[in-house]
């Protein structure tokens, strides 16, 4: 995965290895996506859990997180509740 470039107007503080992760848990697919310091998407995904939700999400999240550190994460859907309480 290439390292961002900050934009002209980006401060000097902004780390960019640093990723923030966002994912949407459905009822039928996980969709997640990789930001930048600048919230520029990275990388973007989805997959389709078939009803093993926590599965489909650690898989998708190695896929990602041994790419690039992530600084912060954030969770949404109806299936959000489970995915976070075992994801941590």
């Amino acid at each position: 995965m290439p390292v961002p470039t900050p934009p002209q107007s980006a401060t000097a503080t902004a780390s960019p290895r640093s990723l923030r992760l966002g994912l949407d848990v459905g009822a039928l697919y996980i969709h997640g996506v990789l930001l930048d310091p600048w919230d520029r998407v990275v990388a973007r995904g989805e997959r389709q859990h078939q009803g093993e939700v926590l599965s489909a999400t650690r898989k998708m999240l190695a896929e990602w997180v041994n790419a690039v550190p992530i600084s912060a994460a954030a969770v949404v859907g109806n299936q959000a509740p489970a995915v976070a309480s075992a994801l941590g």
